[in-house]
């Protein structure tokens, strides 16, 4: 039985690739991501989160302080990549495939016990979490931290390859961070 590993799909959203928040660099990474989870799915579990909003984000503090609706649910932009998805579905299929909402940054911590600890009972799992997608500097930044918080013995490791920030300088920056923070930057 080989070791698996467990990959969390940060936010593969429309809205953060060419939605309501488009990213030029977050378009040139899906096609990597795509082909990173084919060659992996026989080797991995999969997370995906899903940045959730509802109607009435401009009234929350996050809609103050970035005042563009995105990710509302029942929405397109709420949808992961179509792409990316459809290898998800693959994952599905072979019972290897999670979904977590957050309302926030990053996803409740009882969510990720969830998973994670029902991971650990299996006997194939690696103890191994690399994370990957959008954006570096908001959500996987945040998610990142839960997990090495919550699993600090664990091996956490964020892609810079399949990763976007904000900006280049911001998705950089928040590298080093992570670096610093233990997290290994593959």
């Amino acid at each position: 039985m080989s070791d698996k590993k467990l990959i969390c799909i940060i936010d593969v959203q429309n809205d953060f690739i060419d939605g309501a928040l488009k990213n030029e660099e977050a378009i040139k990474v899906v096609p990597n991501i795509v082909k990173f989870l084919e060659d992996n799915i026989d080797s991995s579990y999969v997370v995906a989160t899903y940045d959730t909003h509802n109607n009435d984000y401009l009234e929350t503090q996050e809609g103050y302080k970035l005042p563009v609706p995105h990710c509302i649910e029942n929405t397109i932009g709420h949808q992961m990549n179509k792409d990316v998805y459809n290898v998800f579905k693959k994952y599905e299929e072979k019972g290897l495939a999670y979904s977590l909402k957050k309302y926030t940054f990053g996803a409740n911590p009882d969510d990720w016990r969830n998973i994670i600890d029902k991971l650990l009972q299996n006997e194939d799992f690696s103890k191994e979490i690399i994370l990957l997608g959008f954006c570096t500097d908001i959500c996987v930044v945040s998610n990142t931290i839960i997990l090495k918080a919550l699993y600090p013995e664990l091996n956490i490791s964020v892609s810079a390859k399949l990763c976007a920030g904000v900006t280049k300088e911001r998705h950089l920056a928040t590298l080093e961070v992570l670096s610093s923070c233990h997290i290994n930057i593959i």
